[in-house]
């Protein structure tokens, strides 16, 4: 009975029976016509008597059309009594013509095969002759240049390939109910400017193959895609504009978009605003690829997953100008890999950022990462031509490379306060420390260890070209190998409060010139700090600030250290504190000695 379409040919039959039984006799017939509808073909008509305990009667009749049916039922006992029955009719497939349209006729359900008219602001009426229009055919509107908009009514739920192919369509609402759109459905429609996308449902995922919106817009100033706050879900590939990019130049997405899919707005290559809304929890893998004239993105999502988002964005152009909302607590993995950007914002609850978010990006030259940011992931800043990095006061975990190959480096100012030590059991610093390769383009890295800073973790500068270093006087220790083999070394200075350093902080750092040591309470060691430092001639000069009052045993033995000044304050030398110093040339004694 599914293909069944109720004519609306119910007849109300009220039949009083009084008395007793009537004999068997006493019987009546039943009349029922029923007046004839335009294109409709009658093949059977069912009678249903819902009230009866009697099996339903059906009827088969021959092929009718364009006249009345009259139906005389057999001969019923009078005493059988009911409220109604109703007469359905089922209608023959077929093709036929109303007006502007041509449409075919399956199951009861109208298509639109091919529109005839003028074209201007066109709506798809509910239905035709009765029946109701749920989809637009394959090519229905082909090559129909005087369209210029169309507004599909509530009851289409499918759009067919081709079917706005090369049309003058100005502007495009794709309502709630569509669930399917064909292939090439609105290619080269040339003076588009707008997209109202609505669709709730619509299930498939699309790729370069299926090209929707092909070179659409082309001749105007652009493509304004709005999608409706009654959406949860961008498909995969809706606007993939691999093969021949529209001219989309902006996207506002409604405030309950859920997911965005993968390759949705891949190559949009004419885009140049993008806004994410706070309701976004899934953006698929380049979402935004190569949307290279990209100038703004407003990204206000609380927690994405996903990565990748705008790989490339901006490379065309000055770049793109980034503002995190204060809603964003994390930056995503690759999210802007190999971008170009402009200008960079944090929203002020930033706490952490992903692997690769900024690698191989182009367009800073200043990285300044918020104290709100706790987590700093794998080559998060990796191969940026950046000259400075500020390290904020909450960063604690820092991935492997974080800001490896930033080899235009020449200043570090690094605030963080507990960060966690670079060294673990097996731990391999020729391929995990996070500068590698660092400043290595320029003259050096000057790095500044700012006031809040506690301790220096391990390994955390080992092998970069550091040139000065500045040790804030609140850095009460250095981890090991901190320094370690930073060959172009040629200025330390040492805070007031520092008491410790692991074996070998400065170690290696064979071009030291010059050392500034102002820890008044150092703790003896069982060897020096600073071995084979200042090997290449002429050696380094030490000089020790009012603040010492002792100078640690094993402090520079067995370096080229050529020349101290020790300290009017100072009252006493550790054990082989200048042992096995063969360079050493010149020393001047303070007086408390």
């Amino acid at each position: 009975m599914s293909k069944w379409v109720k004519r609306g040919l119910s007849v109300l039959l009220v039949l009083i029976m009084s008395g007793a039984l009537a004999p068997l006799s006493e019987l009546s017939a039943l009349e029922i016509n029923i007046p004839a509808f335009p294109k409709l073909s009658l093949s059977s008509v069912s009678i249903q008597m819902p009230k009866l305990s009697l099996p339903d009667i059906s009827l088969r009749l021959p092929k009718l059309s364009q006249s009345d049916v009259t139906i005389r039922l057999p001969k019923l006992p009078q005493w059988l009594s009911f409220e109604s029955f109703s007469v359905q009719a089922a209608a023959a497939d077929g093709q036929y013509t109303s007006g502007d349209y041509e449409y075919s006729v399956s199951g009861g359900i109208a298509t639109i095969t091919k529109y005839n008219g003028a074209g201007g602001n066109v709506v798809i009426p509910n239905s035709l002759d009765g029946y109701s229009v749920r989809a637009i055919g394959d090519r229905a509107f082909f090559g129909c240049s005087g369209l210029t908009s169309i507004n599909m009514g509530s009851a289409v739920t499918s759009i067919g390939q081709a079917a706005f192919y090369r049309t003058g369509l100005l502007s495009i609402t794709i309502p709630e109910g569509i669930t399917h759109i064909g292939d090439f459905a609105f290619n080269e429609c040339p003076k588009l400017t707008s997209i109202q996308y609505n669709a709730i449902n619509l299930e498939e995922e699309y790729n370069v193959y299926n090209r929707l919106f092909d070179s659409a817009g082309k001749e105007g100033e652009g493509v304004a895609v709005i999608i409706g706050d009654t959406v949860q879900s961008i498909p995969t590939g809706l606007f993939d504009c691999s093969s021949y990019p529209p001219n989309i130049k902006s996207v506002l997405i409604g405030r309950n978009v859920k997911t965005i899919g993968k390759n949705a707005f891949y190559n949009c290559n004419q885009l140049t605003n993008i806004s994410i809304p706070e309701s976004v929890a899934s953006i698929g893998a380049n979402a935004f690829y190569n949307c290279i004239r990209l100038t703004n993105i407003q990204y206000n999502a609380v927690n994405a997953t996903g990565g990748s988002f705008f790989n490339g964005a901006g490379t065309s152009g000055e770049g793109v100008t980034v503002v995190i909302g204060d809603s964003v607590a994390s930056i995503p993995a690759e999210f802007l890999y190999r971008a170009k950007i402009k200008q960079f914002t944090y929203g002020r609850n930033v706490n952490s950022i992903g692997n690769s978010a900024f690698y191989q990006s182009t367009g800073l030259t200043e990285i300044t990462i918020p104290d709100s940011v706790t987590n700093i992931g794998s080559s998060a800043f990796g191969s940026l031509n950046v000259t400075s990095i500020t390290i904020g006061k909450g960063a604690v975990t820092v991935g492997r490379d974080a800001f490896s190959n930033c080899k235009e480096l020449t200043s570090i100012n690094y605030n963080a306060v507990h960060m966690m030590e670079l060294y673990n059991p097996g731990y391999n610093p020729a391929y995990d420390y996070i500068f590698t390769n660092a400043g290595n383009d320029g003259n050096g890295i000057s790095v500044v260890f700012g006031e809040a800073v506690e301790r220096i973790p391990s390994y955390l500068l080992y092998n970069t070209k550091t040139k000065f270093v500045v040790i804030g006087n609140n850095v009460k220790s250095i981890g090991e190998s901190a320094f370690r083999n930073c060959s172009v070394l040629s200025s330390v200075t040492i805070g007031t409060s520092l008491t410790n350093a692991g074996v070998s902080a400065f170690s290696g750092c064979i071009e030291l010139t010059s050392v500034l040591f102002n820890a008044a309470k150092f703790a003896d060691s069982t060897g020096s700090l600073f071995v084979a430092a200042g090997k290449s001639d002429p050696g380094f000069t030490v000089v020790f600030g009012e603040t010492v009052e002792r100078i640690p045993a094993y402090l520079f033995y067995n370096t080229n250290i050529k020349t101290a000044t020790i300290g009017q304050s100072v009252k006493s030398i550790g054990n082989f504190a200048f042992s096995s110093c063969a360079g050493l040339t010149n020393i001047s004694l303070g007086r408390a000695l």
